[in-house]
């Protein structure tokens, strides 16, 4: 039964990026450098805490997205992708390396995956913030897809328990706020610019 769903996993993934890959090479998708690199280090932990506890296919797919990650970081800078980088996506990138060394001292899986999984959401932030001002800078799409194939993802792993489950559920349930929160800020944004005209 998990094999299926990892291909259908894998087939949103394609989906869900395709569209954001295309946007960044048109140059209307600008993703935060930060955030992406962050997201990269933090996936490649949570891959490797998936990979000692038996994580199942989910430990494949997170150690796909690093690749990704990887990749939108290089391509945006390649493309030099003006994105406007602020005091608080700093402090934001700091925090979510900070939270990786505590990671690190630590050294308990339950206490790893909340930590890395709010590290995840720190590094967020930054995204968040350029979505608000800039909401046509990231797709919706992609946003969606990603909170339902998060939803897919828990379904994959082999050993069902918090260490395994907690980010997948908490990832679903922020991509598809996320996913609201952008579309509402699009309609906000049209409005006001349908009032100036």
């Amino acid at each position: 039964m998990q094999f299926p769903i990892f291909i259908l996993t894998i087939v949103l993934l394609i989906i869900a990026y395709f569209p954001y890959w295309r946007g960044i090479f048109k140059q209307v998708i600008h993703p935060h450098p930060l955030t992406w690199l962050s997201w990269a280090i933090v996936t490649l932990v949570l891959a490797l805490i998936y990979l000692f506890n038996n994580g199942g296919f989910q430990t494949w797919i997170s150690f796909l997205l690093v690749i990704n990650n990887i990749a939108i970081v290089v391509v945006g800078l390649v493309l030099k992708q003006k994105v406007k980088i602020t005091k608080i996506d700093i402090i934001c990138f700091i925090a979510s390396l900070l939270a990786l060394i505590v990671w690190l001292v630590i050294n308990q899986p339950i206490w790893s995956i909340v930590i890395i999984t709010t590290s995840q959401l720190i590094a967020f932030i930054p995204s968040i913030r350029k979505a608000y001002h800039r909401p046509y800078d990231e797709s919706a799409l992609t946003w969606g897809i990603h909170g339902f194939r998060y939803g897919l993802m828990t379904l994959l792993v082999a050993t069902a328990s918090f260490t395994t489950l907690v980010n997948s559920i908490f990832w679903a349930a922020i991509y598809s706020c996320s996913t609201i929160f952008l579309l509402w800020r699009r309609s906000r944004q049209s409005r006001i610019n349908s009032s100036l005209n």
